[in-house]
């Protein structure tokens, strides 16, 4: 356990200590304050139940006392816990029900993160315009009040907006922002995602030795901070520069180490997506059994989640182990489901694979070569 780990259970140690000891004198306001700070420690450990236990009690309490505010902050501090689990639904229910609150009681800082927090979900459903709405009000807020930690976080999070649709110049921009603005103020969390996502648009771009520096910069930051959440998702992205450079050994064991961490921690998103390229590296063996078990696992836990674009990315993957096998009625199957979610939900980056694919398989019409097909198949069916 490094230092950092160890710190924090002793944090929750001396926390559930006082609140032993003068849980009977103390008000209401206090021990609210109390049963958040527990909670936020658990969720730094990733224990999410207990986590969430600790501020639905806190909720209690904050409602109790009428306190607007702290009862926003603690909503919207559960909406984070369900994302975590991959429960949007619960997630945006509660995060709206914050941003009542805060814009009722003109609380800007509140406000700002609550709508950056609703653009991660629907950026996690693949509505990327619906995101960016979001996190644009947010900026402005954030930049008004001189929130300069949530000016970072928000343009890190408006990066990623740009890199799912391949604008990988301006989604650069947005993340130098970001790091400056975060290296400035010592936020180390937030530098270490920042790292993460830099090396992802030096990985689009092929150039693999920058993209590794930053991950290793991004990891070193996650471990020494005792970021689990961080770590497994450093873990898994740095597997996909050894896939890239055809060295399957290593990825294979980056990737059983952060499919390890996000399954201890309850990562549902992340699981999912380790799994998937998991077996990407069984698929490059010619192990196609192994690889489309983990894709079967990874597409029903993107299902549960309802994580649209990691939906479409696994049933691309899952068509072409049917295609390597040789069948291809089971091959356009998934391909033409990837493309149906792709068109309603506008994800750019399937739409562009697909199109890319349909140029491989001779379609007439491109992407619109799809279209023709699935209406094709549901004439007949």
């Amino acid at each position: 356990m490094n230092n950092s780990a160890m710190k924090k259970v002793d944090s929750i140690k001396r926390l559930h200590k006082l609140l032993g000891e003068v849980q009977t004198n103390v008000d209401d306001y206090e021990k609210a304050g109390l049963y958040n700070d527990i909670a936020s420690l658990y969720a730094e450990q990733a224990k999410y139940e207990q986590s969430l236990r600790y501020y639905k009690e806190s909720l209690v309490l904050r409602q109790k006392i009428k306190d607007r505010s702290g009862e926003a902050k603690t909503i919207n501090n559960i909406s984070q816990i369900y994302k975590t689990f991959g429960d949007y639904d619960t997630s945006l229910k509660y995060l709206k029900q914050s941003l009542a609150i805060q814009q009722a009681i003109r609380d800007m800082q509140g406000e700002g993160t609550t709508l950056n927090n609703i653009s991660q979900i629907y950026d996690a459903r693949g509505d990327y315009e619906t995101a960016l709405e979001y996190l644009k009000r947010s900026l402005a807020i954030r930049q008004e009040i001189g929130d300069r930690q949530g000016e970072g976080t928000t343009l890190n999070n408006i990066s990623q907006i740009y890199d799912a649709r391949g604008d990988y110049e301006t989604a650069l921009g947005y993340l130098k922002r970001s790091l400056s603005i975060r290296q400035e103020i010592g936020d180390k969390a937030g530098e270490g995602a920042t790292f993460n996502n830099l090396s992802a648009v030096y990985h689009a771009r092929g150039d693999y030795e920058t993209a590794l520096e930053y991950l290793k910069q991004s990891l070193e930051i996650q471990q020494e901070i005792g970021n689990k959440s961080g770590e497994g998702a450093t873990l898994n992205n740095i597997s996909q520069i050894y896939i890239a450079r055809g060295d399957y050994e290593t990825a294979l064991e980056y990737l059983k180490r952060s499919l390890a961490i996000r399954q201890e921690i309850g990562d549902k998103a992340g699981e999912g997506a380790t799994l998937n390229n998991l077996s990407e590296v069984y698929n490059e063996r010619g192990d196609y059994d192994t690889a489309l078990r983990y894709l079967e696992e990874s597409l029903s836990i993107k299902k549960e989640i309802g994580d649209v674009s990691g939906l479409c990315s696994t049933l691309f993957n899952i068509g072409h182990i049917h295609a390597e096998n040789e069948d291809l009625q089971q091959a356009f199957q998934a391909w033409l489901t990837a493309y149906q979610i792709a068109k309603s939900k506008n994800i750019i980056q399937a739409l562009n694979a697909l199109k890319k694919l349909a140029k491989q398989l001779n379609l007439p019409g491109g992407i619109d070569g799809w279209d023709k097909l699935l209406k094709q198949v549901e004439k007949d069916s």
